[in-house]
């Protein structure tokens, strides 16, 4: 390249290039490419679109991929203005595309271009690109081009009469030249072709001959290899029925068929049918140890992937990887498939700094084998991505660009790979603040993946919910979001509505759940932006208020999808409950057939992801490994669908009340009573969503706060950091005093704006999401604090929220629906039937340590912490582990003080030696009224082996299945309660599965399946004095005060921080770390 001035030519260029923010909803579901295989006695090679990548016989591409940034983080101004120039043709193509095919209903001539760095003053490249000015010119003629290339539109008449018909070549000669047209990425002139060899066979051979088999899934092939999903979806699916009746299964030509057509029914999003298939003939071609055997394995741990299981499926990937470079090496094309592929896993697993040297040797392999062939091209695209995500943003963008141009004159503006790039562009230029462009790209992406795929296909949606985020961006458009936002709702719900009941579907579901939450609360943002919050530029622009009647139907619309946000572990476990009692309403026969249902579920998942794991092995031990986990995984199978058809026939309710849908208005008014509110709390990208529910008046007030979800998640965490610590045994008090300006602060932005919904209310409900769930909001602050936050005394009478309102914690408003309606069925006679109370606790452990030098011993032994904080790896439950945490000698104190209050006998408490983790589950709690765990509560991965979360109970000698000393979420899960209240009196025990996950996702879950209507659980570790009184002072409270429990905990709280006594329990991390969950 001749020498630049870099100015002058900075100032002449026609691009733009900026440095991309954030990677707007990469969490979204993205299918995972997957290989294709074919088998033709006639055919020398397979199609381009399988395993098998072919050299690119045409004429060598001139584009060269340039790296702008050099390793030593200096930006190159000539490579940036290279690839400037190599993306001159690619930029003009774009515009062309979204100009001449659609016409563009939004005005946006009124906006500005956003740069990210316009405000920074610096002469520099990047400054002086991103000033730059984008005039992209439409091309009529590339277009017009492209249009009469790309012949076909999904009209399957094609193979009863084609244009080749009088071709006077050979059967077998078509074949070759349809190949050699796949070969050189024109795949247009193969139709055709394909299509006659199809007719000739069944002419010549007939349906059922193999012949026509094999040009039957040759044709289905070349159906997908355009784009054409759905027919190719079609055509494979006969071909694989006719090949099984024709082939039988185990042929190999019948099992490369069964593989493509899973292949095919991932491209059209049905992950969950194609998933059995791979298995099948993975398990297959491994049992007669077919060659073909890692192209299975590569296959299912894609369709992994799709079904939010990569961390499954990236060791499969990996050993897949290991295995083609060595056999095959690095630049064998399904090696270069291989490197691809497990790049693409780790960058779904959020891992990109990874991800980047795999694609990128993958793309340079390529390129090196086969020039600018269709392969080059998708790894290309998936490269650019992935520098998207590292904010490798001047790079990213002519590279997408370039390889989008490739792929729309290749495969034409109606390809989904093409819709796909178009896609991700737009995603880019996005981020670089160039919003208004993206919404055209979004706009018409969006347009053609709905004509295409259908309107409610995952990649349509994916496309719906970035043109819903980008326009929420632009004040003066944000209103034009509503409507796409509905779609994108209906889209999630119709997918919900076909979703099954096995563990496979029972994951798929939890793992959709969590990633469409988002959804859900990105239409309360277009909601809000329509509605009370409509953007007065979009007013100036001549958007129009709504009706009143229309707010309150629009504020009914934001309300249900709230719900459907706050959808979270607990309150499906609650939902489980509720229909597992109901089955119980029929006969307990069928509520113990419901109770085993589950074990077995929690058994075929553990089995399933043994097998998982165990397809990397090798070797007869692996073999057999292999095949014992799959004839009990078949097992379990058929036990869960001899249940169900009970279930069906005796409980047809039953799978209807597991997945509750969300309250309307009316309904959740029904539930309140006329002294209690409640509160749902929803942190999103763009604020936080509140809304207050009432029994009285219109019922419903709704209020966005300014604080984002980020901003949320670092005011919990700065709140937390005074909240999180122990007493310090020598200063004897606390290190860190709590920022109570911060927590009035945070009460000013979410609960004051509808505090008049609050008034006169005793009782609230507090339904939250997102990093809320992880702070109990009895710490908020409702007035200015006066005196000085470590002075206790100003602790004492500081207005905590707390003290205003009786707090409960609920999953969700259908949890409290769900809980009133279990106690309302419950017998009158019930609870004096039921046993008063059950207690464990005070395990065997190490014995206490005295404090430190300098502390005098008064009273601060006993200030220890329920709880450990050493991390350790995971395997199984180590006893030493267990055995060397700190006794809790307070706790005995606590059951003993519980059964008197509750006038329990002696026997209701097991201590001590009998405090085992066998005894618990040996144990009928069916029976019990309330029941109480003072022990250790610990995260997964605190104690080696645990990898969940689990209460510790005295260690045995020998560890056993039975007993290993830790109870574990899953354990729990399989118990059989009937309580009206468990209390965990353990630290972390309303933390999640882990460090990091969201509040009441662990033991807080696995309670409420196993029939708890109530817990009381624990933010953080607890003080044993602290823990031995408050539980006991509530039932107490409660006995004497005839006060709610919400009340009577209430007042305890109150008394643990006005203990004169003590002034360190004036201290929120001493009386706050308790919160109550379920109802009052």
């Amino acid at each position: 390249m001749d020498e630049h001035n870099c100015e002058a030519e900075l100032a002449a260029t026609e691009a733009e290039l900026v440095a991309i923010g954030e990677n707007y909803f990469d969490d979204g579901v993205e299918a995972v490419s997957a290989e294709y295989t074919t088998e033709d006695d006639n055919f020398e090679t397979a199609l381009a679109a399988t395993e098998e990548n072919y050299a690119y016989d045409g004429e060598p591409s001139v584009v060269e991929s340039v790296s702008a940034k050099e390793d030593t983080g200096e930006y190159n101004c000539e490579a940036i203005l290279a690839a400037v120039e190599a993306d001159r043709a690619a930029t003009e193509a774009l515009l062309a595309l979204t100009k001449e095919n659609y016409a563009y209903d939004v005005e946006l001539s009124v906006l500005e271009s956003v740069s990210v760095e316009e405000d920074t003053g610096e002469d520099n490249c990047e400054v002086e690109l991103a000033a730059t000015e984008v005039e992209l010119a439409a091309t009529e003629v590339e277009l017009a081009a492209t249009e009469e290339n790309y012949a076909y539109d999904g009209d399957l008449s094609v193979v009863e009469s084609v244009s080749a018909e009088d071709d006077p070549r050979s059967t077998s000669e078509l074949a070759s030249s349809a190949l050699d047209f796949i070969r050189a990425d024109r795949p247009n002139r193969a139709g055709p072709l394909f299509a006659e060899v199809l007719r000739r066979d069944r002419l010549e051979h007939g349906v059922m001959h193999a012949n026509t088999l094999s040009s039957l899934g040759n044709y289905a092939l070349f159906l997908l290899q355009i784009g054409q999903y759905p027919d190719g979806e079609q055509l494979l699916a006969e071909a694989v029925r006719l090949s099984r009746d024709q082939l039988g299964d185990d042929d190999r030509q019948t099992l490369n068929t069964i593989n493509n057509y899973a292949t095919a029914l991932l491209a059209v999003g049905r992950p969950n049918d194609a998933e059995p298939l791979f298995s099948m003939v993975m398990e297959k071609r491994l049992r007669s140890e077919d060659p073909e055997f890692l192209v299975s394995l590569n296959n299912y741990a894609s369709v992994l992937q799709n079904l939010g299981r990569t961390s499954e499926a990236e060791p499969l990937l990996a050993e897949v990887l290991r295995l083609r470079r060595m056999r095959l090496g690095s630049s064998h094309p399904r090696t270069i498939n291989s490197i691809a592929f497990y790049g693409l896993a780790l960058e779904n697993l959020g891992r990109p700094a990874e991800a980047e040297p795999l694609l990128a040797e993958a793309f340079q392999l390529n390129m090196d084998e086969f020039q600018m062939n269709s392969r080059t091209k998708e790894i290309g695209s998936q490269y650019a991505k992935v520098l998207h995500s590292l904010g490798r943003n001047l790079e990213a963008e002519p590279l997408q660009a370039e390889f989008l141009l490739f792929r729309f004159q290749e495969l034409g503006p109606r390809h989904p790979k093409v819709l796909a790039d178009l896609d991700n562009y737009a995603s880019i230029i996005a981020g670089q603040g160039r919003r208004n462009e993206a919404d055209r790209f979004f706009h018409e992406a969006l347009r053609l993946r709905e004509s295409v795929l259908g309107k409610t296909h995952l990649d349509a949606n994916e496309t719906r919910v970035n043109l819903i985020f980008n326009r929420l961006h632009i004040p003066v458009i944000s209103h034009l979001a509503l409507e796409p936002s509905r779609m994108m709702l209906s889209a999630v719900l119709n997918q919900r509505s076909n979703s099954g009941f096995m563990p496979n579907d029972e994951m798929y579901s939890e793992y959709q759940a969590n990633y469409q939450s988002s959804h859900f609360r990105l239409f309360a943002d277009a909601a809000w932006s329509r509605g009370p919050g409509l953007h007065p530029q979009a007013l100036a622009a001549g958007a129009t208020l709504l009706e009143q009647d229309e707010q309150v139907a629009l504020r009914v619309e934001a309300f249900t999808a709230l719900q459907d946000a706050l959808g979270s572990a607990v309150s499906r476990a609650v939902a489980q409950t509720a229909a597992r009692k109901a089955a119980g309403r029929v006969s307990a026969e069928l509520e113990d057939r419901v109770i085993e249902r589950q074990s077995l579920s929690d058994q075929w998942t553990a089995a399933d992801k043994a097998l998982v794991a165990a397809l990397g092995e090798s070797g007869e031990t692996a073999d057999t490994k292999r095949t014992n986990l799959r004839k009990r995984r078949d097992y379990l199978e058929a036990r869960m669908q001899a249940i169900d058809a009970r279930l069906r026939a005796d409980a047809p309710d039953y799978f209807a009340l597991i997945r509750p849908e969300p309250l309307s208005l009316p309904e959740a008014q029904a539930i309140l009573g006329v002294d209690e509110a409640a509160l749902l709390l929803v942190p999103s990208e763009f604020g936080t969503h509140v809304m207050a529910v009432t029994k009285d008046g219109e019922g419903l007030k709704w209020h966005r706060s300014e604080l984002k979800a980020e901003d949320i998640e670092n005011a919990v965490a700065d709140l937390r950091k005074g909240l999180d610590q122990q007493v310090n045994p020598l200063s004897r008090d606390y290190d860190k005093a709590f920022d109570r300006t911060a927590a009035y602060e945070l009460y000013k932005a979410l609960i004051e704006p509808v505090a008049d919904k609050l008034k006169g209310k005793t009782h609230v409900y507090v339904a939250a999401a997102g990093s809320l769930t992880s702070l109990p909001l009895s710490i908020l602050v409702t007035a200015p604090p006066e005196g000085e936050d470590d002075d206790p005394e100003a602790l004492r009478n500081t207005p905590w929220l707390s003290d205003q309102y009786a707090l409960v914690q609920i999953p969700s408003l259908q949890s409290l629906q769900l809980l009133r309606s279990l106690q309302s069925k419950k017998a009158a006679n019930d609870n004096e039937a039921m046993r008063p109370f059950d207690g464990f606790g005070d395990p065997v452990l190490a014995p206490v340590k005295k404090v430190a030098a300098g502390g005098s011993g008064t009273g601060f032994d006993d200030l220890f912490v329920r709880g450990t904080r050493s991390a350790e790896g995971a395997g199984v439950v180590n006893l030493a582990s267990l055995k060397a945490l700190p006794s809790l000698p307070g706790t005995a104190t606590e059951l003993k003080n519980l059964r008197v209050s509750l006038g329990a006998p002696e026997s209701s408490i097991r201590m001590q030696a009998a405090a085992t983790e066998e005894a618990v589950k040996n144990a009928d709690l069916s029976n019990s009224r309330i029941l109480a765990f003072a022990t250790h509560g610990v995260l997964a991965g605190e104690i080696t082996g645990a990898a969940e979360p689990g209460l510790v109970f005295t260690p045995p000698e020998t560890a056993s299945e039975k007993d290993d000393g830790l109870l574990t979420a899953s354990e729990i899960t399989t118990l059989n309660l009937n309580a009206d209240w468990v209390i965990l009196s353990a630290c972390n025990t309303a933390s999640g599965d882990g460090k990091g996950a969201p509040g009441l996702s662990g033991l807080a879950r696995s309670f409420f399946y196993a029939g708890a209507r109530n817990l009381l659980a624990s933010h953080w570790p607890v003080r044993d004095d602290v823990a031995s009184t408050i539980t006991v002072d509530t039932i107490d409270q409660q006995k004497t005060a005839s006060l709610s429990r919400a009340q009577a905990f209430q007042k305890a709280m109150q008394n643990i921080r006005n203990d004169s006594t003590d002034t360190t329990k004036a201290h929120p991390a001493a009386w706050a770390p308790f919160i109550l969950v379920g109802d009052k």
